[in-house]
């Protein structure tokens, strides 16, 4: 992901856009907590006892991998739709410029 903020922000803003990766990954890791967090929470509360415990015979994993499951089909959705109007910067390589002398 840092390769494509380099190569497609503007000179001005690459180191911005390298930036912006790092906190993507800070405000990911912090994402993950908060929907373990949350997902103990709400468990707890609905069926008394918490879906992820210490005894992997008591839990219930399927519950939660299916959860996650929906959310990564809902972020491959977005990531479809963001992509489709995605516009690539051109490039110019060394071998674009060479490719045309010959």
């Amino acid at each position: 992901m840092s390769e494509l903020f380099y190569d497609q922000m503007p000179e001005a803003l690459r180191s911005l856009g390298a930036a912006a990766s790092i906190s993507a990954d800070g405000i990911g890791s912090y994402l993950s907590s908060a929907i373990i967090s949350i997902t103990q929470g709400i468990s707890s509360r609905h069926d008394g006892q918490k879906w992820l415990v210490d005894n992997l015979n008591r839990a219930h994993l399927d519950k939660f991998y299916g959860i996650i499951l929906i959310l990564c089909s809902l972020n491959f959705c977005a990531f479809v739709w963001i992509a489709k109007g995605f516009v690539y910067k051109k490039i110019r390589n060394w071998d674009d410029d060479t490719a045309d002398q010959y």
